[in-house]
């Protein structure tokens, strides 16, 4: 997938939230997950710092910011993991 259907992607998920008037709508019982959100993408050197960029002007807070490697953490809690070069290697990244 490239790059910018990447940033497409995450543009569009951010956009789109519940509205207002549906944010009331359906209560989970007390103590139960309301919602566990988790987005990573791997990108190249000379990427990673405009994504970082978007990550930081979206409002996300870098929950860790290492070089090439972050995890920013949206306002309703959902995590935004970006890999760069050299960054930690999981089993997700390799298919």
């Amino acid at each position: 997938m490239s790059f910018r259907a990447l940033l497409g992607a995450l543009v569009v998920s951010t956009v789109f939230t519940i509205p207002a008037f549906a944010e009331g709508a359906f209560q989970a019982p007390p103590g139960a997950v309301e919602r566990l959100q988790w987005n990573a993408i791997t990108v190249t050197a000379r990427q990673f710092k405009p994504m970082h960029d978007l990550a930081v002007s979206l409002g996300w807070y870098p929950a860790v910011d290492q070089k090439n490697f972050a995890v920013f953490v949206s306002p309703n809690g959902n995590l935004f993991e970006i890999y760069g070069p050299g960054s930690p290697r999981y089993a997700w990244q390799e298919g």
